[in-house]
């Protein structure tokens, strides 16, 4: 477009879907909910029709659900914080590359440099790292325990216990991840909304826009918290959802407002032909699986 700055918010918005990572509420309930009541009505049938028997589901059936279950609710958590991470850090380009627009206009930027770097979350990648192992962790735990030892060997408070520690396990692992996504998305939307609005000021004579308007409501973190606590933790997948939803919001609100800002720079810079080119999926299960969950 003739100006370097603009140029690299171009980029960044192009480019979006490389860290923008909608998570669909739809695709996380599909993934701990409907997989495994199917993978359970599939095992069913199939020993219905090879006429085992009578068939019983014991104690020992229910936590080999619980385990499964486990392994798909750690995914949920750690692709939850990955795309918090992967979203703050398209935001520090973003919030950069404004800066230098407005700087290429003999503007001064302090204040925006300011709120730009308290929006820089320098713990995310630590987490998503952190919350990636452990996945792993569990995944391998268990895959380890069904492929080498059978539940119906192990004596029953073994099982129960095991159960126990995994179903725990993930509970905290939602609570951490929903509570970190939670605080941290809500923070980040009002930092970006006072950055713009700090912006459309200091550019009122160059480019007329308005600032960002947060789509997010204020919350406390501490009613979810007594959620949890009360419905013995059942709460903590609702909990995890929810913070998924509102992180979806703030994507889908600043989106919105980064199109028809790019407009007002591209039409103020005398640039053609800029269209954005919607993202490509694979055919079969790899553009399946991409479009439920990437």
């Amino acid at each position: 477009m003739g100006n370097e700055a603009a140029d690299r918010f171009l980029t960044c918005i192009m480019r979006r879907t490389e860290k923008d990572k909608i998570m669909r509420v739809g695709s996380v309930f599909l993934v701990v909910a409907i997989v495994p009541m199917s993978v359970i009505g599939f095992l069913l049938l199939f020993m219905i029709l090879l006429d085992i028997g009578d068939i019983v589901i014991d104690g020992n059936d229910f936590a080999g659900i619980i385990l499964f279950l486990g392994i798909l609710e750690a995914f949920v958590v750690f692709r939850m914080v990955e795309s918090y991470y992967k979203h703050q850090l398209r935001d520090t380009e973003w919030t950069l590359s404004l800066t230098e627009y407005a700087k290429s206009y003999g503007h001064e930027t302090a204040r925006l440099e300011e709120i730009g770097e308290e929006m820089v979350n320098n713990k995310a990648e630590v987490l998503s790292r952190a919350f990636g192992a452990l996945f792993l962790l569990i995944l391998v735990i268990n895959s380890l325990q069904a492929f080498f030892l059978s539940i119906n060997s192990l004596t029953t408070e073994v099982v129960a216990t095991a159960s126990s520690i995994i179903s725990f396990s993930v509970t905290i692992l939602l609570c951490i991840g929903g509570s970190y996504v939670f605080v941290c998305i809500r923070k980040h939307d009002r930092l970006q909304c006072e950055y713009t609005t700090v912006w459309s000021e200091l550019m009122k004579y160059d480019l007329e826009v308005e600032p960002m308007e947060t789509g997010i409501k204020r919350r406390k973190l501490w009613p979810h918290l007594i959620l949890i606590v009360v419905t013995l933790t059942i709460y903590a997948f609702i909990f995890a959802v929810w913070s998924i939803h509102t992180m979806n919001l703030h994507i889908a609100r600043q989106q919105t407002y980064e199109d028809g800002l790019l407009k007002k720079i591209k039409d103020k810079e005398g640039a053609t032909g800029v269209e954005f080119t919607p993202r490509h999926y694979d055919n079969g299960l790899k553009g399946l699986i991409e479009r439920l969950f990437f």
